[in-house]
């Protein structure tokens, strides 16, 4: 059985479902709302294995033993087990909240333990993407793309202004992107919702005061394309971004024009490219992930980011790809298919 681990309403995980269903590959999904409960779990030295019941927001569940997942895809989420309940007899007032407060952090400690094992064992599987990918960082990741061969953006990390206008002086015009990864959602003021979406703007204005907290700078790169490269088990597909032909996707192409979509055919990467990103991934020991490349106007290819459970749909669609295809093909490869009818678990 193929385990997947993901949010509710992915739908690159409903499109790839799709083609698990046509395989007839046995699945169970587990949505970011789904928790775990380990009714045991037993570690000898022949094996691992636990009985393990998930529910469905307590409208249904699935007992399944850890020894019947015989394949796993991260996409997104994670394991979540139910809520942790104080002993009965810590809950009276004779005990402090802050007693409360400390054993409740070392009782979640505990299902961490718990949960850590779960996605090391599940990486020993065939695979695809992995938990702890998550946490990984921009930063080094282009000291690691430097280090592999790949050309990188001049960088500056800095709340010196002063540091600012000598990179200018240096480099030209310069963009601002977030050190990490992503939308932040605040959360609500006056009765207005607030988020932070990670997108890359073009400073125009040097004349600021020094800040408390960091912010990354970059060189503007003079680009004639770009490109977006989804990387799965050594394999590149990579579509062209024609984003320069518009003022509203120059700097970001995520700013998307849906009244006149920038271009975005299939691109052939060069070898050398290829060979360097098949090097990056290995040693950041990442299986999959959505990276973002320029085409400089002097054919330079410059690394960006990468982003571990980033969406492939823009990749796979307009390129006729089938990367939804390709990983459910991966999948069936190694999931034995039960003998007789085949039934699907219900997704949790």
């Amino acid at each position: 059985m193929l385990l997947i681990l993901t949010q509710e309403k992915d739908m690159t995980t409903d499109d790839v479902i799709d083609w698990l269903r046509y395989y007839k590959v046995p699945f169970i999904r587990v949505n970011e709302t789904s928790t775990f409960d380990i009714n045991n779990l037993k570690i000898s030295n022949d094996s691992i294995d636990a009985n393990i019941e998930i529910n469905y927001k307590n409208l249904n569940k699935n007992r399944i033993k850890l020894s019947e997942i015989s394949a796993f895809w991260y996409r997104r989420g994670g394991i979540g087990f139910s809520r942790i309940a104080l002993p009965e007899g810590i809950k009276g007032s004779r005990f402090s909240n802050l007693f409360k407060e400390k054993l409740g952090g070392y009782l979640f400690r505990e299902r961490q333990s718990i949960t850590n094992l779960l996605y090391l064992y599940f990486i020993t599987l065939p695979s695809i993407g992995n938990f702890f990918d998550n946490a990984t960082n921009k930063v080094l990741n282009l000291q690691v793309a430097k280090s592999v061969g790949l050309s990188v953006p001049e960088t500056l990390i800095t709340n010196k202004v002063k540091e600012l206008k000598k990179f200018h002086q240096e480099h030209g015009d310069l963009i601002t992107k977030a050190i990490d990864f992503g939308y932040v959602d605040i959360g609500t003021q006056n009765g207005k919702n607030i988020s932070i979406a990670g997108y890359t703007h073009l400073i125009e204005n040097y004349d600021l005061q020094d800040r408390k907290t960091l912010s990354l700078v970059q060189e503007k790169l003079d680009k004639k394309m770009e490109l977006r490269i989804f990387f799965l088990h050594g394999r590149c597909f990579t579509s062209a971004i024609f984003s320069q032909s518009d003022k509203q996707t120059m700097i970001d192409f995520r700013h998307y024009n849906r009244t006149h979509p920038n271009r975005t055919p299939p691109y052939i990467l060069p070898k050398e490219i290829e060979d360097k990103i098949n090097k990056l991934m290995e040693a950041l020991n990442m299986d999959s992930g959505s990276l973002d490349v320029v085409v400089t106007k002097s054919g330079d290819y410059v690394f960006l980011e990468v982003n571990p459970v980033g969406q492939f749909n823009q990749v796979s669609v307009p390129c006729n790809y089938y990367l939804e295809r390709e990983i459910a093909k991966y999948f069936k490869s190694f999931v034995v298919e039960p003998k007789g009818k085949h039934q699907l678990l219900t997704t949790v």
